[in-house]
């Protein structure tokens, strides 16, 4: 049964992938990292951010801030919240040349002036560090070798529907598009990174060709990790629960908007099989419910009791996604809508490719985005 099997693997991964907060922090008298903050339109919550980074301890060498042609006075925020500390320099993005995507962009623009570090870290603007976030996390990535490291933050919310679709995407990504022995295994195509918290060796990125290489790629974090992963290294994922967070939405329509964006482009080969994966993962989640209604009206006890079994591995791993989406335990039924609202996001996005639309993020229209 496939939703008992995501049961089993999501368990697992709960035990095998490395917590980052049980790390002994790096003891460096200063952290040999940058951050390379990109930014557009994050007002709300950069300030938070860049303030948690500059409290980092040991210190981080520097924070770049990349002002991705804001609107609403980002630039401003980041700078109030660095108080001028000379750690801080916050930057402009210029102009987006032909062929990019705004995020990649605001990184490759950012690394430009970030010096020669050791170690690049690339943080989205909403996302706040423990003091000890980096520390660890550098920590880790040193013992394990290969190169760099990802976190997977807390993700808080604030309205009912983001209570229901993040658990759904956090299983979604776990068990269907990157299962966590097939991104961690060296000889297997799959990779995967959480674009809020990456930690890289800089001398690994430039072999790879940093954000050039993937100008024009709307889900960029994972584009990054597959070509990390080509490339011999691997960006180790681990719980970040504890050290890192964000508020990733802010209500319904915020998350369709980013969800119609990465449920289509982070799936592998074209709009035309994102639409039937969509459709697959709408049949699977909904097969256990039309079994346990047929096996009731036709009194098949065998029928009733395989969906009901169904119905709790589904209610099961929505609690499982707890630790990177905390949400009330009355909640636990809600992974079927957080599916089939995924399921219909991605069908749009590939909708909006194949008319030629493309994405819209930011208010900005990428229609040649892959």
């Amino acid at each position: 049964m496939a939703w008992g099997g995501a049961l089993a693997l999501t368990a697992y991964e709960r035990r095998a992938v490395p917590d980052a907060a049980a790390e002994p922090p790096a003891t460096d008298p200063e952290l040999p990292v940058v951050a390379v903050v990109p930014a557009r339109n994050e007002a709300r919550a950069v300030g938070a951010c860049v303030a948690s980074l500059l409290a980092q301890r040991p210190p981080l060498r520097a924070v770049v801030l990349v002002d991705d042609g804001s609107t609403d006075g980002t630039a401003d925020r980041a700078r109030e919240a660095g108080g001028g500390d000379p750690r801080l320099r916050v930057i402009d993005a210029g102009p987006l040349p032909e062929g990019w995507v705004g995020k990649p962009w605001a990184c490759w623009r950012g690394v430009g002036e970030a010096g020669e570090p050791d170690w690049l870290l690339f943080s989205d603007a909403d996302v706040v560090h423990r003091p000890d976030a980096v520390a660890r996390t550098l920590s880790l990535a040193r013992r394990h070798g290969r190169g760099g490291a990802t976190l997977v933050p807390r993700v808080d919310t604030g309205t009912r529907v983001e209570r229901w679709v993040l658990p759904a995407a956090v299983i979604a990504i776990g068990t269907l598009v990157a299962p966590g022995p097939l991104a961690r295994h060296p000889r297997s195509p799959v990779a995967i990174a959480a674009g809020g918290f990456i930690l890289i060796e800089r001398g690994l990125y430039e072999r790879i060709g940093g954000h050039r290489g993937q100008a024009g790629h709307m889900v960029d974090d994972v584009t990054l990790a597959l070509r990390v992963k080509r490339a011999g290294g691997l960006l180790v994922p681990a719980q970040g629960h504890d050290l890192v967070s964000l508020r990733m939405y802010h209500g319904a329509r915020d998350l369709w908007r980013g969800w119609r964006k990465n449920a289509s482009f982070a799936h592998p080969g074209g709009p035309d099989k994102a639409v039937a994966g969509a459709a697959l993962v709408a049949g699977l989640t909904l097969a256990p419910w039309v079994a346990a209604g047929r096996g009731a009206r036709r009194r098949d006890g065998g029928m009733l009791a395989w969906g009901l079994a169904g119905m709790a591995a589904q209610a099961a791993l929505q609690r499982l996604a707890g630790p990177a989406v905390p949400t009330p335990r009355r909640d636990a039924p809600t992974l079927p809508v957080g599916m089939l609202v995924l399921s219909a996001a991605a069908v749009q996005g590939a909708v909006d490719r194949i008319t030629g639309r493309g994405a819209v993020w930011r208010g900005r229209r990428y229609p040649a985005a892959r």
